[in-house]
């Protein structure tokens, strides 16, 4: 009995110590098993991404379509050429755009350069016609300094104006003909009759004696200057007409249209259309500033008379242009007494 009371005893003292040896041996175990901090959590986020690539993957991969006409439209909008075609279109059509901008800008200025430039025409007409005037009635001389200004005057404006006319329509003629003008290309305007007081200028220097001789690949503008300070009339070049027609009338190039004349013994009229005549793409028209070297298409398309049929409708100074060789004196009808010597 003593025994077993000590036994009981015993037992009661050591409970604690093995609940608590128990507890310390649960919590290392438990401890030695579970993961380390941080890893459940990568390895979460690793079965997510892998899950989230795969559904990635499935989406990804495009079915065919199921029409032939649906293939076809989505080649069309996505075959790596078209697109690349299709960035291109886009930069010409902004240079277009550009292009469009500028030459309205260019047209603008130069219809009111045009506008300009009549005004000052119909003041110098205006001012030269007071001059003449004046010169008819003995108030005033024709070659003194304000006749031959206000005529200068005059000369400039309009070859100025012609020059201005020239380049604008150079800017809004068509690229191609259209089926009316096509249909109706070998129909000329109608003959335009220059006035003004340089005309009867122009029509006694056509009837008055020229030389053109020795003159070898001398540049077109340089024989016009010539003709001008031999006849004293105004002779201007249509530098874009000439240039469409394939004539560089520029100075010191190797382009320049040059000449090769050796015309004697003829009038002005006729030396003209030798020339029409030797060279086909040069046309000379008479303005009412003087004459213009152009092409025979512009001379065509504008009603320009030639040089030479306003010469050959006058009769009577083509005829008085014909030169002859000098005569010989002809013999006396009666012979002369022989004088008799001096006593």
């Amino acid at each position: 009995m003593h025994m077993s009371n000590r036994i009981s005893s015993n037992l009661c003292r050591a409970l604690p110590w093995i609940a608590a040896s128990a507890i310390v041996l649960a919590c290392g175990v438990r401890a030695f098993a579970a993961p380390p901090e941080g890893k459940e959590e990568t390895a979460a986020r690793k079965v997510v991404t892998v899950s989230t690539n795969s559904s990635t993957d499935v989406t990804t991969t495009e079915p065919i379509p199921a029409t032939l006409d649906q293939a076809i439209a989505d080649a069309m909008e996505n075959y790596p050429e078209i697109v690349t075609a299709k960035a291109k279109l886009k930069l010409a059509e902004a240079e277009l755009n550009g292009k469009r901008m500028e030459a309205a800008g260019k047209v603008i200025d130069l219809w009111g350069e045009c506008r300009k430039q009549a005004e000052l025409v119909n003041l110098a007409r205006t001012q030269f016609g007071r001059v003449e005037e004046l010169h008819k009635i003995g108030g005033a001389g024709g070659e003194d300094a304000a006749y031959d200004a206000a005529r200068k005057n005059l000369i400039e404006a309009e070859a100025k104006q012609s020059q201005m006319e020239s380049e604008l329509r150079y800017l809004i003629r068509k690229a191609g003909p259209s089926v009316n003008q096509s249909c109706n290309s070998d129909v000329a305007k109608p003959v335009q009759v220059p006035k003004g007081p340089m005309v009867e200028n122009v029509r006694r220097a056509l009837s008055a004696p020229t030389a053109l001789e020795s003159i070898v690949d001398m540049p077109i503008s340089d024989v016009c200057e010539y003709m001008k300070s031999l006849h004293g009339i105004e002779i201007q070049l249509d530098t874009v007409a000439l240039g469409e027609a394939g004539i560089d009338t520029e100075d010191n190039k190797p382009t320049t249209f040059k000449l090769t004349l050796n015309i004697t013994r003829v009038s002005l009229g006729a030396a003209l259309q030798a020339i029409d005549d030797k060279f086909p793409k040069l046309k000379f028209v008479l303005r009412d500033y003087g004459i213009l070297v152009t092409s025979p298409e512009r001379a065509r398309q504008q009603g320009y008379m030639p040089v030479v049929d306003f010469w050959a409708s006058d009769t009577a100074a083509r005829d008085s242009a014909v030169f002859e060789a000098p005569k010989k004196p002809r013999p006396p009808k009666t012979p002369m007494k022989p004088v008799p010597p001096p006593r």
